[in-house]
């Protein structure tokens, strides 16, 4: 067998060394491949970068007073070196390489790394711009030159040391897009951001946080701010998509109801399981309007209990300014209800999610169908028997409405006008059926009287009630509704009613009102006072009120009927005041009100209020308290009544256009009266107040009626007193 040659390992030591030192060169140039993101120096250490950017090349390129290179280098992405800087103002500029060598476009974010007292300046290139070739190519393969010059920061040379080792580290970054929908322009909007950068908008028109939404790679992303146009958004790690969408929905009524009938308060006694009511949904902030299209859907949360029907989707136009009315029926389909709210929820569905939700109150307004129905309500609050048992509990606190047009004299408007079970109603001591207990002798029973107020809520339904007829002797407080305590009377015209009183106070809404609200009233007929035992109480004689108190609010009123206090008694006594509104007001508000009717009576006589700003007590005693009238209208005639014969003193005084007398802390302001309107009395006539006392405020007010009569003391604005500024008047 061959025998193997030893081998003298000694003898060949040099070439083994040589050859170990040409492999690892070698292995050192594979680490530098352009194939790889990777240099691999030894096994365990590596440099790592972004993306295959890197610094290829460097070489001095021009000294400045002095400044001396002495030595360069570059790795992947930095350079170094050693330079010598002997004065303040010497420098070394550098043309730097950079190669692409893998495609996605770059740039630089930074360049940190010097000493301190030492900065750089660059030429060709400017920091986050993206690394393009002279071409503007900005991908694969290509270079870009660009020059670093370094030298001193100012006031940081020192002779001591000149000489400095430095090394700037590039800090290489890729880019992200940033897409905007949904604006009008986009002119001069940021269209990419360096990763980790900020991306600064300043938008063409003022934005709402609210109306944008922002993705961040897809993902919602609120940590934005905008300030009007300004929008910032801080280290951006994707690529971003703003989208301007506004998206506004509005209720203008937030309450809907389910009438049931006036037997019951019970909620699953109702007459209807379905209502109407109508949103608003909104493109625009009311100045700027979405550009894009977007949908919609409503939706009402607790659907075990409500359920919608209607136009529940839809589409939400853009391209100009719009607000759509949406149309939507809520079903009842259990009863059971607590709580009596629910919740709507609106939400856009394109091109963004954006929801909006709306607390709504589910109310039981008393269906007040018939006449008989009126009925049940006056007897049951004075606690009496009623064909349909209803007692106080079902009336005091609870919300009633009109469902239709009722008319006392009409047989239509009864459920049984022949039924006899409602006994006298009338108190003539003759029993007869419905129909004829409330047509004959002193005819309706008020709804609520002193000792049992009304203290509910009555809607019209802007419904009318006709031939509301109350001839009460020696009752207190007539009218539809006699008493009224905290109660809201609202959206109702009684026409052709006839309301007399004996002796007391009269309004042919409400006889006396204590605090709440009546709104929206209407009245045409008559209502008349006959004082015609000339009792020591007076009477108080108003169209809508004849008694206004405790900070009631009384607006939107009209009166068309005739007003008096017709005396047939002891003319030697004083008989009380008349208005067209009211016949007496203290600590409470008129406003927006209008009268057409006649008023007339002994004195303390206006088209609005007959006497303001006194309160008196169940006593008789008074203390002063102000009353407001304000934007309120005179187009009637006012004047006093003289029945002939031995008259007091009182007789034909304080007759005012607007009001008879204002008392001290009353106010009457931006009220007028028209140029058809008249006023007569015998002194103290004014067409807008007849008697200002001391400390009433009269401001701003129009009188356009020249027709202003008396024997003493008249005038435009007031009669008697001093008035403020702001009045103005035609000639008298």
């Amino acid at each position: 067998m061959k025998k193997f040659k030893k081998v003298d390992f000694n003898k060949y030591k040099l070439s083994i060394i040589i050859t170990s030192i040409v492999l690892g060169v070698f292995m050192l140039a594979i680490g530098f491949s352009v194939f790889g993101q990777k240099l691999a120096i030894n096994m365990a250490a590596e440099v790592r970068v972004p993306a295959d950017i890197r610094v290829t090349g460097i070489v001095p390129n021009g000294t400045n007073n002095g400044g001396l290179s002495n030595s360069e280098d570059y790795n992947v992405k930095n350079i170094n070196g050693n330079i010598t800087l002997p004065s303040s103002d010497s420098s070394v500029t550098y043309k730097v390489e950079v190669t692409n060598f893998e495609g996605p476009e770059m740039g630089i974010f930074s360049l940190t790394g010097l000493p301190d007292n030492l900065e750089y300046e660059l030429k060709d290139y400017k920091l986050k711009e993206k690394i393009c070739d002279v071409s503007g190519q900005c991908r694969l393969g290509i270079k870009k030159e660009f020059e670093i010059t370094i030298k001193y920061k100012s006031g940081q040379y020192n002779a001591d040391n000149t000489n400095f080792n430095f090394k700037i580290d590039f800090d290489f970054r890729s880019y992200h897009t940033a897409t905007y929908k949904g604006f009008s322009s986009t002119a001069g909007y940021p269209t990419e951001i360096m990763d980790g950068d900020n991306l600064n908008v300043t938008f063409n028109e003022t934005i709402k946080k609210d109306d944008l939404y922002v993705t961040v790679g897809g993902v919602s992303n609120t940590s934005f701010t905008v300030s009007e146009k300004n929008f910032t958004l801080n280290n951006i790690k994707n690529d971003v998509v703003i989208t301007n969408f506004k998206f506004y929905v509005e209720a203008n009524v937030k309450t809907v109801n389910f009438p049931r009938t006036t037997s019951t308060t019970d909620y699953n006694t109702i007459l209807t399981t379905n209502t109407t009511f109508n949103i608003i949904i909104k493109n625009n902030d009311g100045t700027n309007f979405n550009h894009i299209d977007g949908n919609y859907k409503v939706e009402v949360i607790d659907s075990s209990k409500f359920a919608l029907s209607g136009t529940t989707t839809g589409t939400i136009k853009g391209g100009s300014k719009l607000d759509q009315s949406v149309n939507l029926s809520l079903n009842i389909s259990k009863l059971e209800d607590p709580s009596k709210k629910f919740k709507l929820r609106v939400t856009s569905t394109s091109p963004i999610t954006k929801t909006v939700d709306i607390d709504f109150t589910v109310t039981q307004d008393g269906a007040i169908q018939y006449v008989e129905d009126l009925v049940d309500m006056s007897l049951a609050i004075r606690g009496k028997t009623n064909p349909k048992n209803l007692t106080v509990a079902n009336i005091q606190g609870e919300r009633f409405k009109l469902t239709r047009n009722l008319d006392f004299s009409e047989k239509s408007s009864y459920e049984n006008p022949d039924n006899m079970a409602y006994g006298d109603i009338n108190g003539n001591e003759t029993k007869g059926n419905v129909y004829q207990e409330l047509t004959s002798d002193t005819g309706f029973l008020p709804i609520g009287e002193l000792d049992h107020p009304f203290q509910g809520v009555f809607n019209g339904g802007d419904h009318t009630i006709s031939h509301l007829t109350i001839q009460k002797s020696l009752q207190i407080n007539i009218g539809f509704f006699g008493t009224t305590n905290g109660a809201t009377v609202k959206n109702l015209t009684l026409a052709e009613a006839d309301v007399t009183n004996h002796n007391q106070t009269a309004g042919i809404v409400v006889g006396k009102v204590i605090g709440g609200t009546l709104d929206n009233l209407t009245v045409s007929g008559k209502v008349v006072s006959l004082d015609e035992v000339a009792m020591d109480e007076d009477t108080y004689t108003g169209g809508i009120a004849g008694y206004v108190t405790a900070n009631a609010t009384i607006s939107n009123c009209t009166n068309n009927a005739r007003v008096s206090t017709d005396f047939t008694g002891d003319a030697t006594k004083f008989s009380g005041p008349a208005g067209g509104i009211t016949a007496w007001m203290s600590h409470s508000t008129i406003t927006k009100c209008k009268n057409y009717g006649e008023v007339s009576g002994e004195s303390y006589v206006g088209g609005i209020v007959g006497f303001s700003g006194m309160q008196l007590d169940g006593g008789g005693s008074s203390s002063e308290g102000g009353g407001t009238i304000q934007y309120c209208e005179n187009h009637g005639y006012i004047h006093h009544y003289n029945p002939g014969g031995t008259l007091s003193s009182y007789w034909g005084k304080h007759i005012g256009g607007i009001a008879g007398y204002n008392k001290k802390g009353g106010i009457i302001d931006n009220n007028t009266n028209f140029s058809e309107a008249r006023v007569v009395g015998i002194a103290n006539v004014g067409g807008i107040v007849g008697n200002n006392s001391s400390g009433g405020i009269v401001t701003n007010n129009k009188n356009q009626s020249s027709s202003i009569t008396g024997n003493s003391s008249r005038g435009g604005i007031a009669g008697y007193g001093t008035v403020g500024t702001g009045n103005t008047t035609v000639g008298i």
